[in-house]
């Protein structure tokens, strides 16, 4: 029986795990490196030990290291979470070499799904549908390229040792395959140590659709339905849902079964998922599967009322599974959205920063929250971007798709860029709404998700509220007589206002410095640069939230004086107004050596140019990466390279100078 679980991963699945290995009466042993030391999965464990620097190779990738502090803590088993060790073969055959049980699959198993092209090969034998493609292995470049030819664009290279969207290409014509390929390659021995891929048609439209399986070490075997993970950026998954929508009963049924048969066919046990492909006319292709807990397994869990890690680790005790196919069933529907540090609007580049502000929404049976993080937390450069995973659930679809509205509306983060407003902008969309969903969802509605939201007059109005409690707290306005301990203008102090005052507020926003006057009165300001004038009682709920009678209604919105700048969040949008005089250019808009600075904190993987080279518009300059994913840094113009300030394996801070760089003449 297991009693003592260490937790070979950090963040918000340490924190799940944790959560219900103490349900479960286990004690937990959490591990971290130097940067994580004051992690919340290192606060809620029984235990803690740190394992070494914040590189993964040298912390959570430290296969040796981990197995060395189980021992010392009398650990019985290890769960990996996602990520890192969690499809490692040889850290689950060093985990059994050592007596210590690993909760998930056999090494067996882990390595031949993580082969990808052995994985097609062992479905094919289960008759399992597999996407047309090339999984041979001639890897020579002029053999992949006739493959690539006979198989038809547009197609994917794909490599056969990982998954995560890294070593993946999208190959549109014969012309561009040789250089994706050798990307591609490149990208896949950095990222797992082997630069092997293979090719598969390209299914365009398509949906991800995934059946949650689940096995035991007594050959059974049952699915736990199904989810769309077809919103995607990078080949990464942003949004899930289950069940996926618009799929007949019949087809559902047959996906489970398929994904039962491909498990049993590896003679899998644990927690498991295989991954489908479905085009348009409902055929379903494998694509591969996960021998882990997958990221989205919270909606699994809230539509089937199973705790999928306490499925796990009585798998992993020899128990049977708790459920039989006959005993599970889908009620309601969950989606959930992953709230990640990025900007959506320069490709979703990974961002970094201090929290110094993180505000989600309550839990309640409806409505999950799985963080790693707390406010004043710093998201580094050395792991994932996710700061959360916002989960709710509702009766239908059209429900629930409401409901993660509301809630993205009552999620407040500052300190760095994050994804919410672009998360509340799919959710809105009507493409969302009707379920027309494919892996191109982002690119196809592409214009639904500019960064150009106009400026509503209740944001203005929350803004220039904020303004007068600051001025106020600064002692700039002198108080009232109002008694209301929720006005903006209370005070215990003797000073009193005896008339009214015009004030005015300029902000820069969206490149435009705009100015507003208005005028104090007792509770209540007046706003004269509207298209009338319009009066607002703002009263504060807390020091974040604020309610406003504004027109007649009475709206919230949630605002934060910070650093000479005002942010107002509203109806699931963020808006930045950056305080300042009328005529002053922004901060924002000073000059800088665009686009040759480095966006983020990263390391530099590649270089593809030297001092004096004359390049081309478009040309690759060099590869940054950080939290996994990889930055190109391109030529916007012709010119001639002068100096190369950073080598191969050089870390950023953003805002370097990466090279000197001078524009070709027109003349």
């Amino acid at each position: 029986m297991i009693k003592k679980i260490l937790i070979a991963n950090r963040g918000e699945i340490a924190c799940r795990i944790i959560k219900t290995a103490k349900k479960m009466a286990i004690e937990t042993v959490a591990i971290f490196s130097e940067a994580d030391k004051n992690a919340l999965h290192v606060k809620l464990a029984h235990h803690a030990v740190c394992i070494g620097p914040p590189p993964s190779q040298q912390s959570y990738l430290n296969r040796h290291t981990i197995i060395t502090v189980a021992k010392e803590h009398g650990a019985d088993a290890i769960h990996p979470g996602y990520g890192f060790l969690a499809e490692d073969s040889e850290f689950s055959a060093l985990c059994s070499k050592n007596n210590i049980i690993f909760i998930g699959p056999n090494a067996a198993c882990i390595k031949s799904m993580g082969d990808k092209s052995l994985a097609k090969q062992l479905m094919q034998k289960a008759q399992v549908p597999t996407i047309p493609g090339y999984q041979g292995e001639n890897q020579a470049e002029k053999a992949l390229q006739k493959e690539a030819d006979a198989i038809g664009y547009p197609l994917l290279i794909k490599a056969t040792a990982g998954g995560g969207g890294k070593g993946m290409r999208l190959v549109k014509d014969s012309e561009a395959f040789l250089n994706a390929l050798q990307e591609a390659k490149q990208e896949a021995l950095a990222s797992f140590g082997d630069d092997h891929v293979l090719l598969e048609k390209y299914l365009s439209p398509a949906r991800h659709i995934e059946v949650q399986i689940f096995a035991d070490q007594h050959g059974n075997a049952v699915y736990l339905f199904d989810r769309d993970c077809s919103i995607q950026r990078r080949h990464q998954k942003m949004i899930e849902e289950a069940p996926a929508p618009l799929l007949s009963n019949e087809l559902r049924q047959k996906m489970g079964e398929t994904a039962v048969r491909a498990a049993l066919a590896i003679s899998y046990s644990g927690a498991g998922t295989i991954e489908f492909l479905l085009d348009t006319q409902q055929n379903f292709y494998f694509m591969e599967m996960n021998t882990r807990l997958q990221v989205e397994h919270p909606v699994t869990e809230m539509i089937t009322h199973q705790d999928l890690v306490e499925w796990q680790i009585k798998v992993a005790n020899g128990e049977p599974l708790p459920r039989r196919q006959q005993e599970l069933s889908a009620h309601g529907h969950a989606i959930e959205a992953r709230i990640c540090a990025e900007n959506p609007y320069k490709d979703f580049i990974p961002a970094t920063g201090k929290l110094s502000l993180l505000h989600f929404p309550e839990e309640e049976a409806s409505v999950r929250i799985d963080s790693g993080v707390i406010q004043n937390d710093i998201i580094s450069p050395y792991y994932d971007s996710m700061i959360a995973k916002l989960i709710v659930w509702a009766e239908t679809r059209e429900q629930a798709i409401q409901k993660m509205t509301e809630q993205l509306e009552k999620t407040y983060i500052m300190g760095v860029e994050t994804n919410v407003t672009f998360l509340s902008m799919i959710f809105h969309s009507e493409s969302f709404k009707k379920a027309a969903l494919s892996t191109e969802f982002i690119k196809n509605n592409a214009q639904l998700f500019q960064n150009e939201n106009p400026l509503p007059e209740i944001v203005v109005a929350a803004a220039i509220a904020a303004e007068c409690r600051w001025r106020h707290q600064q002692g700039l306005i002198l108080s009232t007589h109002s008694q209301d301990v929720s006005s903006p203008w209370f005070t215990r102090d003797g000073w009193r206002l005896n008339a009214t005052t015009q004030q005015s507020i300029s902000f820069w926003y969206q490149q435009q410095n705009v100015t507003y006057h208005f005028q104090l009165h007792e509770n209540n300001i007046v706003i004269h640069d509207f298209t009338r004038p319009i009066r607002i009682e703002p009263k504060w709920l807390d020091e974040l939230q604020l309610s406003l009678e504004f027109n007649g209604e009475i709206m919230h919105a949630a605002v934060m004086h910070h650093a000479q700048s005002i942010f107002v969040f509203y109806s699931g949008i963020l808006y930045p107004l950056q305080l300042s005089s009328p005529n002053k250019t922004p901060m924002t808009q000073q000059a800088q050596p665009f686009p040759f600075i480095a966006p983020m904190p990263s390391t530099v993987i590649e270089i593809n140019i030297a001092n004096g080279q004359t390049v081309a518009a478009g040309e690759k300059i060099m590869v940054l990466e950080a939290m996994k994913m990889r930055h190109i840094v391109s030529a916007p113009t012709a010119g001639v390279v002068k100096e190369v300030y950073f080598k191969k394996g050089d870390l950023l801070n953003e805002g370097d100078i990466l090279i000197s760089f001078e524009e070709q003449s027109s003349t």
